[in-house]
């Protein structure tokens, strides 16, 4: 093997070693990405069931208190707290 040729695989091989390299930069950027959206979706998910729960509770109070409302009216009498 010549020189011409050896020093042509030396530069293709650090050309190989320098695209590895950016591909694994890559790769490690992707996969904190991927790690951040998923904490994303996991707090939001988070929200929407805290708000979920906010909102039956809301819907539980305003219908016992149309319910208590209605009971009182028939009733004719006040419930005291």
């Amino acid at each position: 093997m010549s020189k011409s040729e050896s020093r042509a695989l030396h530069e293709e091989l650090m050309s190989c070693k320098l695209r590895t390299a950016e591909t694994d930069t890559t790769n490690k950027q992707l996969r904190l990405r991927v790690m951040e959206l998923e904490t994303s979706g996991q707090i939001t998910a988070n929200q929407v069931g805290s708000s979920c729960v906010v909102n039956a509770v809301l819907f539980m109070f305003l219908l016992f208190g149309a319910v208590g409302t209605a009971y009182q009216q028939s009733h004719s009498f006040r419930l005291s707290c």
